[in-house]
C-alpha cells in the first residue's frame, strides 16, 4: 500500500497544512501525522495504521486522544498517545481496526476525531483536523435452501422437505414466495415463508439465527406429488 506523505498540523492552519512542520519550537508546537492514501478499514478485520510524532521538544508531556464517530463501524488501539521529553521525536502509532456486523448494511463512513492535551501551552494550541475513513461491508443478504437439489417425491403420495434460511438477518420483513414449476407432478406447501426483521432485534445474538436450520430462522416445507 502506498502511504502519503506527511502532513504537518498547527493551531494556525488547521486545514491548509503543507508537509512537514510548519513553524519553529518558539511560536508553536507542531505535530506531524502519518497515513496511508487508502483510509480504509473491513468488517473482516482490515485495519489501518496512523502515526504521529512532535516536531519540537514539549515543555510538557503532549497527550494525543483520539475517537471514532461510530465504534459499531472501527475502534482504535490505543486511544491515547502521550509524548514526553525523552521520546517526542518518535513515532507512535494508532491502529484503527474495522468492526463486524451481521448486517448487509452496505460500506459505511466514520471519523477520527483528535484532541491534544498538555500544559505546554504552545501544544495545548495545537489542532488536529478530523480524518473521514470508510468501513467496507462483508455481508450479502441472501436466501438459502438446504437442501439445495436431490429432492424426491414419489407419485403415490410421498413427500420430500427443505429449509428456508436467510443469510443475514434482515432490516426489514422479508417474504420469501414459492412455487413449483411443474404442479402437475408436484406441488409445495406453504407457497411462502415470512421473516420478520423486529424478532431479530430481540435476540442476543442476531447472527444466531442463521446458523439454525429446520429451529428459529428456517421453516420445514414440504413437497408433494401431485400423482
Amino acid at each position: 500500500m502506498r502511504l502519503g506523505a506527511w502532513v504537518g498540523i498547527c493551531a494556525a492552519l488547521v486545514n491548509a497544512c503543507s508537509p512537514g512542520p510548519l513553524t519553529s519550537a518558539s511560536e508553536v508546537g507542531s505535530i506531524s501525522r502519518h497515513a496511508p492514501d487508502a483510509l480504509v478499514t473491513s468488517e473482516a478485520g482490515g485495519s489501518l495504521v496512523i502515526t504521529f510524532q512532535l516536531d519540537d521538544l514539549p515543555s510538557a508531556d503532549v497527550q494525543i486522544e483520539v475517537t471514532t464517530t461510530d465504534p459499531t463501524e472501527a475502534l482504535t488501539q490505543p486511544s491515547t498517545l502521550i509524548f514526553a521529553t525523552n521520546n517526542y521525536s518518535t513515532p507512535q502509532e494508532i491502529t484503527v481496526i474495522g468492526q463486524d456486523d451481521p448486517t448487509d448494511d452496505g460500506d459505511a463512513d466514520y471519523a477520527l476525531q483528535f484532541r491534544v492535551v498538555s500544559d505546554d501551552t504552545r501544544y495545548a494550541a495545537v489542532t488536529i483536523e478530523d480524518m473521514s475513513l470508510s468501513n467496507v461491508d462483508d455481508d450479502t443478504a441472501g436466501v438459502t435452501l438446504t437442501p439445495s437439489d436431490g429432492l424426491r417425491t414419489h407419485e403415490l403420495g410421498a413427500s420430500d422437505t427443505f429449509a428456508v434460511v436467510l443469510d443475514t438477518p434482515p432490516t426489514r420483513d422479508v417474504t420469501v414466495e414459492l412455487d413449483s414449476s411443474d404442479k402437475a407432478e408436484g406441488t409445495v406447501a406453504p407457497n411462502s415463508v415470512a421473516f420478520r426483521a423486529a424478532y431479530w432485534a430481540t435476540l442476543p445474538d442476531p447472527e444466531m439465527l442463521t446458523r439454525l436450520p429446520l429451529k428459529l430462522s428456517s421453516l420445514a416445507l414440504s413437497i408433494s406429488s401431485t400423482k
